[in-house]
């Protein structure tokens, strides 16, 4: 698919996830890059450019070396970059050291705070009910993402305009946006493996 028409369609994509919290979208396979889902590399390519800056939790070097090659954007520190990259084999540590030290805009320039990409794995699976902007009632939304982050994006969230975004990612190129207004109500784990 040709470069303009693949991007597009991924941003409209993306869009979709985020007018529709917890509803899922996938995401068509674009460059490989060792260390990440088919479907971050095609969300990176989408929404990185040389006007962004990222950071990769885990520091992997190769990753950090291939977004950089393919989008432009600036690799920077946690605390100011405004995509951060949760691979899934990032530690929870990695992860929530990313998420607390995230960026969530200031009152002046909300927008300025930043988008999370966080790779799921099939380790943990919490039910979770979202409530907010794009849902009519409550959505019961079954996500790969440890209890603790989960509580950790909510503090992070708990001051509107502030906050951050989230776009989940599993192996199988699906994604689920959790976009600031989204509040999560109830977890309730439901299995771990």
């Amino acid at each position: 698919m040709e470069t303009v028409h693949f991007t597009q369609q991924t941003f409209r994509s993306l869009m979709e996830c985020f007018s529709r919290p917890g509803d899922q979208q996938r995401l068509e396979p674009s460059q490989e890059i060792t260390g990440l889902y088919s479907a971050t590399v095609s969300a990176c390519l989408t929404l990185l450019d040389g006007e962004v800056s990222f950071y990769v939790a885990n520091e992997c070097p190769v990753i950090q070396s291939e977004i950089r090659a393919w989008t432009g954007a600036k690799l920077v520190s946690v605390d100011l970059a405004d995509f951060i990259i949760i691979s899934a084999d990032c530690s929870e540590q990695q992860a929530q050291h990313a998420l607390q030290h995230s960026k969530v805009g200031n009152l002046i320039d909300p927008q300025l705070s930043a988008t999370i990409l966080y790779e799921m794995t099939d380790h943990i699976g919490n039910v979770v009910h979202l409530q907010g902007p794009g849902i009519q009632h409550t959505k019961a939304v079954q996500l790969n993402v440890p209890e603790q982050w989960l509580q950790l994006r909510e503090m992070k969230n708990n001051e509107f305009p502030l906050g951050i975004d989230v776009l989940l990612i599993n192996s199988n190129s699906d994604i689920i946006a959790l976009p600031r207004t989204t509040k999560i109500q109830e977890v309730k784990q439901s299995w771990h493996t």
